[in-house]
């Protein structure tokens, strides 16, 4: 289920895995906030910016996916 309070969101949290999704997207030129893994867009971000962003965020989930089984 998904977490009802902050005691439990924390508790669901995974701190290897959020600094993989970090590393690994900064590797490809985005920089996340430290805080909620959000990416931030800027008022001159460009459409092949969030598709270029999209495009890794997707390769970096397959790899997971991938390395997982």
């Amino acid at each position: 289920h998904a977490p009802r309070t902050g005691g439990e969101a924390a508790r669901a949290g995974d701190f290897e895995l959020e600094q993989y999704i970090h590393l690994r997207l900064l590797n490809d030129g985005f920089l996340l906030t430290p805080f909620h893994n959000m990416a931030l867009m800027s008022p001159y971000t460009t459409a092949a910016d969030v598709d270029a962003h999209t495009a890794a965020f997707r390769a970096m989930c397959q790899e997971l996916v991938s390395n997982a089984s």
